[in-house]
């Protein structure tokens, strides 16, 4: 069966993504920003990354960082898996659209 959905109204050009109080999780896991919209990753006292899956229209991965925020600029359009490579399991994903 086929469905038609009409979206209204117009994605978020920034999103937060924190390294959850466990310390092995993102939270939210998955983010739906506009093309061109803005991504914080917020770490606390543990050291994380963020190393996307996807280098095509990815932006740079974030180094590994502690105590900090780091922003990255989304302008191409599509699924953007990451994972932070010191916490197996760790992982999150940016939507573009």
């Amino acid at each position: 069966a086929n469905v038609t959905a009409n979206v209204t109204g117009a994605l978020p050009a920034s999103a937060s993504v924190a390294a959850a109080s466990s310390g092995v999780t993102f939270s939210p896991a998955t983010v739906v920003v506009a093309r061109n919209a803005n991504v914080t990753f917020s770490f606390g006292a543990l050291n994380h990354n963020v190393i996307f899956r996807t280098a095509t229209g990815a932006p740079a991965n974030v180094p590994t960082t502690t105590n900090a925020a780091v922003a990255r600029t989304f302008a191409t359009a599509g699924n953007f898996d990451y994972d932070c490579s010191i916490h197996a399991g760790m992982t999150g994903k940016v939507l573009v659209r």
